[in-house]
Order: structure tokens, then C-alpha cells, then sequence
């Protein structure tokens, strides 16, 4: 099965944060699976998310690794 999203060591932090947001992050989603972003308040859930939908860096710059 082929990948649809493959990520591998990300690291992102936002313009005026001196601290990554996230870091380390490697993932893969094959086609028809289905993925569940779960963690406590804080964790990077939601800039993952933007990351993953091209919001990031796109549309809120920061720093992509």
C-alpha cells in the first residue's frame, strides 16, 4: 500500500516562540487507514494538525525542520 502522508523527524516552532512546538515528530498514514491525534492540552495536537493541512508554513510562519 502506498503512503499518503509520511513524516519524518519534524520540528516546528512558531516566529516568536524561542521553544519547538513540536520536535522529533515521524509518522505514516497508508491509504484507507485512519489516524487519531489524541494528547493533553498543550502537546501540539493542533499545530501538528495545521502542519499536516499546509496552514503551516504556508499560512503562520515559524520555523519547518
Amino acid at each position: 500500500m502506498e503512503y499518503v502522508v509520511k513524516i519524518k523527524d519534524l520540528k516546528y516552532k512558531y516566529r516568536r516562540s524561542p521553544d519547538w512546538v513540536l520536535k522529533g515528530i515521524s509518522l505514516s498514514v497508508r491509504k484507507g487507514e485512519i489516524l487519531g491525534i489524541v494528547g493533553p492540552s498543550g502537546a501540539g495536537k493542533t499545530t501538528l494538525c495545521m502542519c499536516l493541512n499546509g496552514i503551516i508554513p504556508h499560512v503562520l510562519r515559524g520555523t519547518m525542520e
